[in-house]
């Protein structure tokens, strides 16, 4: 149920924010399940930590969300 209201939601922002997103529906299917897996889980992992700081674990998780958070060189 959480995996199914997450990818909902970033369907929605995918659709909102690249309108013209070039992907089969079948490759956005596994994509949106794939970040909605990893999301639900990081914050299931991570709810029952005493000194959560929430801020920094959501800023965190859009930074892996938009390729920010990566080994190696950015430009």
């Amino acid at each position: 149920m959480l995996v199914e209201a997450v990818t909902v939601y970033l369907a929605q922002i995918a659709r909102s924010k690249v309108p013209e997103l070039d992907l089969s529906v079948d490759d956005l299917e596994v994509m949106l399940r794939f970040y909605a897996c990893g999301m639900v889980g990081v914050l299931l992992q991570y709810m029952e930590k005493p000194n959560l700081n929430e801020e920094k674990l959501v800023i965190q998780m859009e930074k892996i969300i938009t390729g920010k958070m990566f080994p190696g060189k950015h430009d």
